[in-house]
């Protein structure tokens, strides 16, 4: 019909008939008028951004044959992912702007790459289903700014959502791996994973005494937020004098800051990614007790117009103020 799409497995073309092996990137990229999709068993495969963009697209039929789709195959797309399904790869739902709750199917096994469910901005719930024994790691939903609901399937063996945290957190390792606005770090969890909340809309962190290990970039782009504490007992990390950032004891590195930081005197570096995307004011001043600007600190600060570099500091990272838009003027001491 005109608003059904069937995808044979075989064409007849001039008297021949040809196998149908796979749908290739970009094939239906676009094509609003398709609501049903039915892809006939023998097909293999489906390409990248295939169906990008189909809007409406309601329904779809995938054939056991399948064994591949690639990355955005389904971008834009809202309304729907079918049974059979076992692997989502990076940025499948990536800005589906009307997208509020989605369904995964049971079947499903890996969440493959970062950000399946980025900038999807009125996403309000994810139920992981009990089958998923791998997400990569990293927010999955990065951008999602009314995402407020994460749960794992209580029966799930490799991850959980426990005592209601509103996050996916690794089992065997008490890791958080993604989480939301409205993730709460609850004391059995041991560590936080590389973009666990990567461009999240949490206002508030509190690190709990139990954490050991918070991985490189774990709060980039909170942009939201504005007040960072450490449990006094936390034996690796601390937030001292009130200064609303996360440091590294041992080492005096400032590995999360946030707008109202205020970085103490015997703090000597700013550590990978600790201010990325941080909506800081036009001009930063680096304090002269740092010795070292880490990768990528103050990458994305689109706000920042000048900087002031003391001649303490020694070493700056790669890309350390990269895609700052606006930087116009950096002041180094001798």
């Amino acid at each position: 019909s005109n608003d059904t799409l069937v995808i044979p497995n075989t064409v007849i073309h001039n008297g021949y008939e040809y196998q149908v092996e796979g749908i290739e990137d970009n094939a239906f990229i676009g094509c609003k008028d398709i609501k049903h999709l039915i892809i006939s068993e023998g097909i293999d495969y489906i390409g990248e951004n295939a169906f990008s963009y189909c809007t409406e697209l309601q329904s779809i039929h995938i054939p056991s044959t399948i064994d591949y789709i690639g990355n955005t195959a389904f971008h834009s797309c809202p309304n729907t992912i079918p049974e059979g399904v076992v692997e989502m790869e990076s940025g499948i739902f990536r800005n589906c702007l009307r997208l509020k709750y989605i369904k995964l199917p049971q079947t499903l096994e890996t969440l493959s790459g970062g950000g399946t469910f980025a900038d999807c901005i009125n996403l309000r719930g994810i139920h992981i289903p009990q089958n998923v024994s791998f997400i990569e790691e990293g927010n999955q939903f990065h951008g999602c700014l009314l995402l407020d609901c994460i749960t794992v399937d209580s029966r799930n063996k490799t991850y959980d959502s426990r005592d209601g945290c509103n996050a996916i957190v690794e089992t065997a390792t008490d890791k958080i791996i993604s989480g939301c606005g409205k993730t709460r770090i609850v004391g059995s969890i041991k560590e936080i994973g590389s973009s666990a909340f990567g461009n999240s809309m949490i206002k508030s962190i509190t690190i709990p005494a139990n954490i050991t290990k918070i991985h490189n970039g774990a709060f980039w782009g909170c942009r939201f937020c504005t007040s960072i504490s450490v449990d006094p007992r936390n034996p690796v990390y601390d937030s001292r004098n009130d200064c609303n950032a996360i440091i590294e004891t041992a080492t005096h590195k400032i590995i999360t800051g946030c707008i109202t930081t205020d970085i103490p005197q015997d703090v000597v570096e700013i550590g990978e990614r600790a201010f990325s995307r941080m909506p800081l004011p036009t001009f930063v001043a680096i304090p002269d007790n740092i010795q070292k600007i880490g990768e990528n600190a103050f990458a994305g600060c689109e706000g920042i117009y000048q900087v002031f570099i003391p001649g303490s500091v020694k070493e700056i990272g790669a890309f350390a103020f990269s895609l700052c838009n606006s930087l116009n003027g950096v002041l180094m001491e001798k």
